[in-house]
């Protein structure tokens, strides 16, 4: 409901912005995209606001309340510190209700749509940052002043972790002046101040099961994102690379906990170092709007393209399945994913049967995301789409075995929440080979079904290897697709084996499970790999391939 305040300022608003000639600031802002699917309400169901103090987040913190109204403001219209601004207040508000959405092009407005249309959340379009800020006056204490620079990296993050502890928004000091006419009192200015200050000073009070580690450099695109999250649940924001510092943070976190963002370091660096400490290291540094995303409260999601008995392969046939790479990436997933015509929007989506990634705790951060693709997925006689969860950045060689045992836990409930079935494992120390009893952690969860397993560094290591885990199959990669070079990867390399290969289905050698990395390849030019099998290579969703293996392929 609108205040009688927000109702006035709304007012006050949408006059100014007539007066300048601009365009009414109250408008319909989301574009109508292809009528999604329905689906049978058996298949999903969403906690009622009512409902909500039932919910239990194991990760992913949310909002007291979900969302009822929010009012839109284009990233477009806003400077890249104004921006910041609203990321910040999105954040503050978002302790009582998620109110605001960024909208940052095709994906948020494909979101803004799922939330209104699905959801009952009004949109209310806003245009100047400023007008937003006074909308939300009563709600704020001031603003912390920051600076970005290259000198100064780090009072952006410092600024971060204070606000949610002061209640003040982000204002960099080039546009202090424009707070200051808004009447916004000054509770700090930190230019100048480290990550070691913020700790030291705050340290002790930040959240123990999540973390942010986010650059702050000028021109930096992503200066904006996941400010929001991480001033709506207090975790302690910084960038400080593989030093002291980010040893003792890590330290203090609680095992089987989060860190969202990303570093400059080697990727296998630095999640190594978080799982050590039993840290899941999630990629996420051009995340947005995952304060109102995790507004909506999931109770059960299901796919609609899961294997039935008849679906399985018979007869003389290799069995192939394509596992699309990445699809842990939460801030792509949320992002640019659905509408990127190289992937989810592709012309060819559909026509074959494709395994795609997903990770487990989108049905904590983005449910209604999660919802749409599952909605949205190819399900026909030509082909389906099939979601498995993608390969966190948790290497089960490096966590602490009860970080390990809790997290594979959590993993299962997740996955029996999200309809989710096999999971994909990678690891940096070569663990099917030396040991694949942590796989045990995995299998022996009813609701994990079956392990992908990949090597760092290079997923095919292990060319199509099998190991049977509490009566489970462990199937490696036997091919990899990646363009890097290496003419063991490439599509003509990986047709010729597949066309000469044995179609036995009793025999492990039949069966070629295929790790595309979606940076190098489209969904499009899968389907060209695709077409170039022969007429006695099925194709078919992990699912099939995994039950196909099961029902002929002697345990060992």
């Amino acid at each position: 409901m609108l205040t009688k305040k927000h109702r006035a300022a709304l007012g006050i608003a949408i006059a100014l912005s007539l007066a300048g000639g601009l365009a009414a600031v109250l408008s319909a802002t989301v574009k109508r995209a292809t009528p999604q699917r329905p689906r049978p309400e058996a298949a999903r169901e969403f906690y009622a606001a009512e409902e909500i103090g039932a919910y239990k987040p194991i990760y992913f913190e949310k909002s007291p309340a979900p969302p009822e109204t929010l009012y839109v403001i284009s990233k477009e219209g806003m400077n890249e510190f104004e921006t910041v601004m609203v990321a910040s207040l999105q954040g503050l508000l978002v302790k009582k209700q998620p109110r605001i959405f960024i909208d940052n092009g095709a994906s948020a407005k494909l979101w803004m749509q799922d939330l209104e249309e699905n959801h009952g959340v009004r949109m209310i379009a806003i245009e100047d940052p400023w007008a937003l800020v006074d909308l939300f006056r009563d709600e704020i204490s001031g603003y912390i002043a920051y600076t970005v620079s290259e000198e100064d990296s780090s009072s952006l993050n410092v600024a971060t972790t204070m606000a949610g502890f002061e209640n003040g928004i982000l204002v960099e000091k080039s546009i202090a002046e424009k707070a200051g006419a808004a009447g916004l009192p000054l509770i700090e200015d930190v230019s100048g101040k480290t990550d070691e200050w913020s700790w030291e000073r705050y340290g002790g009070r930040t959240n123990r099961r999540i973390l942010l580690e986010q650059r702050c450099y000028p021109g930096d695109g992503r200066l904006y994102c996941l400010r929001d999250y991480a001033i709506m649940t207090g975790a302690y924001a910084f960038y400080p690379g593989q030093g002291e510092l980010m040893n003792r943070v890590l330290d203090a976190q609680e095992p089987d906990s989060i860190m969202l963002g990303w570093g400059e370091e080697a990727e296998n660096e630095q999640s190594a170092s978080a799982n050590k400490r039993g840290i899941n290291h999630i990629a996420s540094d051009w995340g947005m709007n995952w304060s109102a995303l995790s507004g909506i409260y999931a109770k059960q999601l299901r796919q609609e393209t899961n294997a039935r008995p008849e679906d399985l392969v018979t007869g003389k046939k290799h069995v192939v399945t394509i596992l699309y790479t990445d699809g842990d990436n939460m801030q792509w997933l949320t992002g640019s994913f659905a509408t990127d015509e190289k992937y989810w929007a592709a012309k060819s989506r559909g026509t074959f049967d494709l395994g795609f990634g997903m990770n487990n705790l989108m049905l904590e951060a983005a449910p209604t995301v999660m919802d749409y693709l599952y909605r949205t997925a190819s399900n026909t006689a030509r082909g389906k789409d099939y979601f498995f969860v993608g390969p966190h950045m948790a290497y089960p060689s490096e966590y602490p075995a009860e970080s390990l045992a809790s997290y594979t836990a959590n993993l299962a409930r997740t996955m029996g929440q999200g309809d989710l079935k096999y999971v994909q494992i990678i690891d940096n120390n070569y663990t099917f080979g030396k040991n694949a009893a942590l796989f045990d952690e995995y299998t022996k969860h009813e609701e994990i079904e079956g392990l992908f397993y990949i090597e760092y560094d290079k997923y095919c290591h292990y060319e199509g290897k099998v190991k049977w885990s509490n009566g489970k199959p462990v199937i490696t990669s036997r091919y990899q697709w990646w363009d890097n070079g290496d003419e063991t990867q490439t599509a003509q390399y990986i047709a010729d084996k597949i066309n000469k290969a044995p179609r036995n289905l009793k025999s492990p050698s039949a069966y070629s499970a295929i790790s595309v990395h979606c940076w190098s390849y489209t969904v499009d030019d899968i389907k060209r790999l695709v077409d170039s099998f022969g007429p006695d290579v099925a194709v078919v969703t992990p699912d099939v391939f995994m039950q196909t293996f099961q029902a002929n392929v002697r345990h060992w």
